[in-house]
């Protein structure tokens, strides 16, 4: 299947966040991992390319269809109620998506259930952004370290670790967002500004 003008490019600006991720699954070494959010199913095929056993859900049937042609284990789902039995993983990553969810509480909640005890998640935010930040009015909120954080730890989170990437010149490029916005997915423009890292024990 060919790629479109969206993925090629949400592919390349995801790869380094989904690349530093890959070194704490390699730390961790989970025997069974859900991505929520899974997209176009970047993250699941280095996994799969890693050994990793790993299933991603996404609200896009378009973007599920994109995975399983790959031969990638996805399937459609909503981060507030996954299809999945309680403690069924032993990590979750949720990568860019939690500023999109309505209820960020009972997403939280939700990992949690399908945490095994002792399961590892990993979150990341856009870093700096708020409510219709980048011009993507799906952005429903933003993030500092110490919220994200309280977020956690309000949920029965243990915080092993949060630290934020640098934004790559967001008041350089917020001229061009209008453009831009219309072009690509936005998803792309949270890759620009830099992340937010949050990485939790259940």
């Amino acid at each position: 299947m060919r790629k479109s003008y969206n993925e090629v490019y949400i592919d390349k600006l995801c790869l380094d966040e989904y690349l530093n991720v890959l070194k704490y699954v390699e730390k961790f070494k989970p025997k069974k991992i859900l991505d929520i959010g899974c997209g176009f199913g970047v993250l699941l095929g280095l996994l799969r390319e890693k050994g990793f056993n790993a299933i991603g859900i996404d609200l896009d049937k378009d973007h599920v269809k994109i995975c399983t042609s790959k031969g990638l284990n996805a399937k459609n789902g909503d981060a507030h109620k996954t299809p999945f039995k309680s403690d069924s993983f032993d990590m979750v990553t949720l990568l860019q998506v939690l500023e999109h969810c309505k209820d960020h509480n009972k997403v939280f909640k939700e990992v949690y259930r399908v945490l095994k005890k002792k399961g590892k998640f990993i979150c990341t935010v856009p870093s700096g952004a708020g409510e219709g930040a980048w011009g993507d009015s799906t952005h429903l909120r933003g993030y500092s370290k110490r919220g994200l954080c309280q977020l956690a730890v309000d949920n029965d989170f243990k915080v092993l670790e949060v630290y934020a990437t640098s934004s790559i010149g967001e008041n350089k490029l917020k001229f061009l967002i209008p453009l831009f916005r219309k072009m690509v997915n936005s998803r792309l423009f949270s890759y620009l500004q830099g992340s937010i890292y949050l990485i939790c024990e259940k």
